[in-house]
């Protein structure tokens, strides 16, 4: 879809009418809305002023060309507009309208309903960022990343900014005896976004604009006089000069036929309407159900997922308890945990070797037990006989707290060297791990 201000620059820049028309069209809902609910739902009036929104409009089109979002200009525009066709002419009807208003309404609509006027308010005295922020998020039904991407914004910054915004409109209103939440009031501007405009009314501000146009480029002499434009399109445009002149309208017996057309609709409608609201309540409670629905599947899913894990991580550790075996014999290098000593008796150094003054070593090997006793203790190596005697008979006398693979105690194969040396203190014997 092309952009609002795209389609205001090609009006400006290049007179393209059609541009013109199909910016009128999209947005004469939301102006007329807001001027409607303004002026206490004086139709007529109402009319006019979305009319001369868009006739401002095209004249400020080479300022407002450049803007990224125009929906909010136009929302505060028409708010001040109809203030001033308020003020200026109908200062008594305003108060029988505002006393109208005061009255709770019998329908069953929300409140929201006849507080929209002052929703309009409080929106427009916002900040331009805020009500751009807030007209891109519940007028266009952006989502957040495509309100950041329109104000160059990232998504998280778009996301606080509607909230501030929203945090703003409820403090203004609260301070105006209102009082709801942020939720309440973006559910409250989404359905303010736009409003049914009268049939033909587009046509008929896009005839208007176009010919206040003419006449601020000086193209030739415009015809417009005081008079308003008819409801259903018919349009008087008088150019002098250059331009020529054209008129286009329709007859009066056509706009009969299509006023017993609407009314025909509008009563259809109406007889419809229990029918749409008690469809509307259901698909409510469907929504409410199917949500409950969605909660209780992920619920089911999650605890499946968490039984599978389990499951899982118990069959892991089954295997790893498995592969130990209780008769196996394995090496310092296979355990999770290696056996550490409890008990250490030094091995005692040969009288004749000593008195001689000969020092030497031996290596034994042996098994810590799963129990943590000694067993196969054996002589791998020793420089003389006598050491590796004197250090076997030490080392079958030590106990362990022994080895853990996979959190059970096992046999392991350990080799200790023990070295005979004489010092001032008697033996000498080094770290035997």
């Amino acid at each position: 879809m092309i952009e609002d201000s795209e389609l205001l620059r090609r009006f400006h820049e290049l007179g393209d009418s059609a541009a013109l028309a199909e910016l009128v069209q999209r947005r004469v809902g939301l102006v007329y809305g807001v001027a409607l609910r303004c002026l206490s739902g004086d139709t007529q009036t109402a009319e006019d002023v979305a009319q001369q929104v868009f006739i401002d409009l095209a004249r400020k089109a080479g300022g407002l060309k450049s803007r990224p979002v125009l929906a909010g200009w136009l929302c505060r525009s028409a708010h001040l507009e109809a203030l001033a066709w308020r003020r200026a002419e109908w200062r008594r009807k305003q108060r029988e309208n505002d006393y109208a208003m005061e009255t709770p309404a019998s329908t069953p609509d929300t409140p929201w309903e006849n507080l929209r006027p002052e929703l309009d308010e409080v929106l427009a005295e916002l900040d331009g960022k805020d009500r751009d922020a807030l007209a891109l998020r519940f007028f266009d039904n952006c989502a957040h990343a495509d309100v950041g991407a329109r104000l160059h914004l990232t998504e998280n910054a778009a996301r606080m900014r509607v909230e501030r915004a929203l945090d703003k409109l409820r403090e203004r209103l609260a301070h105006r005896g209102i009082y709801s939440t942020a939720t309440a009031i973006g559910v409250a501007l989404t359905a303010s976004a736009g409003h049914a405009a009268p049939v033909g009314l587009a046509a008929t501000i896009t005839t208007a604009v176009a010919a206040a146009h003419v006449t601020g480029a000086g193209a030739g002499l415009l015809l417009w006089g005081t008079f308003k434009l008819p409801l259903a399109g018919t349009a008087a445009l008088v150019s002098v000069g250059s331009l020529g002149l054209w008129w286009a309208g329709e007859s009066e017996a056509r706009l009969r036929e299509e006023l017993v057309q609407l009314r025909g609709e509008t009563a259809a409608i109406a007889t419809l309407r229990p029918q749409i609201a008690q469809l509307s309540a259901q698909q409510s409670e469907w929504r409410h159900l199917r949500a409950q629905q969605e909660d209780w599947e992920r619920l089911l899913a999650d605890v499946a997922t968490a039984q599978r894990r389990e499951a899982e991580a118990r069959q892991a550790e089954e295997a790893r308890v498995a592969k130990v075996s209780a008769n196996a014999t394995y090496s310092l290098r296979e355990l999770d945990q290696a056996p550490k000593p409890t008990a250490k008796r030094a091995p005692v150094y040969p009288v004749s070797l000593r008195s001689a003054g000969i020092t030497g070593d031996a290596m034994i090997s042996f098994v810590v037990g799963s129990d943590g006793a000694i067993r196969q203790g054996e002589v791998v190596s020793a420089t003389h006989a006598e050491f590796g005697e004197a250090a076997l008979k030490a080392v079958q006398q030590w106990t362990f707290a022994p080895g853990q693979k996979a959190g059970l105690p096992v046999n392991v194969r350990m080799r200790v060297p023990i070295v005979f040396s004489i010092s001032k203190d008697g033996l000498g014997l080094q770290n035997w791990f």
